[in-house]
């Protein structure tokens, strides 16, 4: 059975939907955290010199989506239909792109007038259009996920995305998605799926 290293910083952003993949298949890993000032000893190793680095039986896969997309094929979080494998990334890259305006919102915090304002564009337009678009698709999910009715890594993404939201813009997600009973609700599900919910519980508390 192949062992598997995560490397990432010890905070949520790009590390964490390969953690969550890998936490809902029940398959044990290494998880390997560090800080800002331990990341130059680790920096030498990795690929292409930056983090996430998923280490396969000694093999090295570099990218958040390259590492998250063989994890969902190795434990079938990926559909083997090539219409619904197109579907589920199409809502993968949609919560990729609410990411990344809350990222670049937390890139400019020492400007705080660039932050602000970027912030308030985020909260007042582009936010809620693009969660409107999921919202939009799981209002018409019976079962509450995205696609095939059943957990796939859309769904993990989403919810490790809209995570780091809510870890970044913790009162403005909740103003957010007030208005969005569906993605709550798709949340939910991932959230109390055991093997996920046991790996919330026991993560470390994430330092920005």
């Amino acid at each position: 059975m192949p062992t598997y290293k995560l490397y990432y910083f010890d905070v949520p952003a790009r590390g964490e939907l390969p953690r969550i993949i890998l936490s809902a298949a029940g398959q044990p890993f290494e998880d390997i955290r560090f800080s800002g000032q331990e990341w130059p000893k680790y920096k030498p190793k990795m690929p292409f010199g930056q983090v996430p680095v998923l280490e396969v039986d000694g093999q090295m896969i570099a990218q958040e989506y390259a590492i998250s997309k063989f994890l969902a094929r190795q434990f079938g979080f990926c559909s083997e239909d090539n219409l619904d494998h197109a579907r589920e990334d199409m809502y993968v890259f949609l919560s990729e792109d609410i990411y990344v305006k809350v990222e670049e919102i937390f890139h400019t915090r020492d400007d705080k007038e660039k932050s602000e304002a970027l912030k308030k564009k985020f909260v007042n337009e582009t936010g809620p259009v693009m969660l409107s678009k999921l919202e939009q698709a799981l209002s018409k999910s019976a079962s509450g996920y995205l696609v095939r009715g059943k957990l796939s890594w859309a769904d993990l993404a989403v919810f490790s995305n809209l995570g780091v939201m809510e870890f970044i813009l913790p009162t403005e997600s909740v103003n957010l998605l007030e208005h969005c009973p569906n993605i709550r609700r798709n949340m939910e599900l991932v959230r109390r799926n055991p093997n996920v919910n046991t790996y919330l519980k026991q993560r470390p508390s994430p330092n920005a």
